[in-house]
């Protein structure tokens, strides 16, 4: 199990590097950019406590997409999620 500390760790590191760009209000939204992307961090965070085993399965596809960009591999997996069972 990935531990609770490091998705937070990686989330924080994540989330601020896209917010490092000036604040600005989204057309049609009535909210900022920093906003929107508080509120994407705060459901991406509920979504990966409720569903941890689905959460692995997609770091280890990021693991494997990562490498297939950089070109260090030449097949992408595909992502395994079982979305359509009803949970």
């Amino acid at each position: 199990m990935i531990s609770d500390a490091r998705i937070d760790q990686v989330m924080d590191k994540f989330f601020e590097a896209i917010k490092s760009n000036d604040d600005y209000q989204i057309e049609g939204t009535g909210l900022s950019y920093h906003t929107t992307l508080d509120l994407i961090k705060s459901a991406a965070k509920e979504s990966i406590k409720d569903n941890p085993e689905k959460f692995e399965t997609l770091v280890n596809w990021f693991v494997n997409a990562s490498m297939f960009l950089l070109s260090d591999i030449n097949d992408l997996d595909e992502i395994d999620l079982q979305l359509r069972n009803a949970q």
